[in-house]
């Protein structure tokens, strides 16, 4: 008896934890966005200072390590406003090089499409992204597995 109870209780908490790393991976961007929010919220405000006077696409780079490599000090940051004023930010929030990246778009425009994002982010030069989606407000989830 104690044993199919010692049973039953690893087997829930092996699933239960499956369950919970499953969600993580699955909601990696999501996750990172609510535990650095205030990392990102100042990126957003740095973009708006660096896109104010100019029509160009501004990169720039972050406060944090984001290339698991570390080999690199390439810009992790995209910012351009757009012709109607509207401020478009792609962050990049992990290399992991041949295993893909992992990022963020901020764009305050409403009413936007995955496939209007991931053209943008191409016309723009922020790179070569794919939408997973919108996670709340301005935020939108993005990968590339380009490698």
């Amino acid at each position: 008896m104690i044993r199919k109870f010692i049973k039953w209780t690893t087997r829930i908490i092996v699933g239960f934890s499956a369950l919970i790393l499953l969600l993580l991976v699955v909601l990696s961007s999501t996750f990172d966005l609510m535990i650095h929010y205030v990392r990102y919220h100042d990126v957003i405000k740095e973009a708006r200072d660096l896109t104010n006077e100019t029509e160009e696409t501004v990169y720039f780079q972050g406060d944090w390590s984001f290339d698991v490599a570390s080999s690199g000090s390439y810009s992790n940051i995209c910012a351009k406003r757009l012709e109607d004023g509207t401020l478009f930010v792609r962050i990049l929030v992990n290399d992991r090089h041949h295993a893909g990246k992992n990022g963020l778009l901020y764009i305050e425009r409403g009413g936007v499409s995955s496939s209007d994002i991931e053209l943008a982010m191409d016309w723009h030069g922020c790179g070569e992204w794919y939408s997973n989606g919108r996670i709340w407000g301005p935020w939108w989830a993005i990968e590339n597995n380009l490698g």
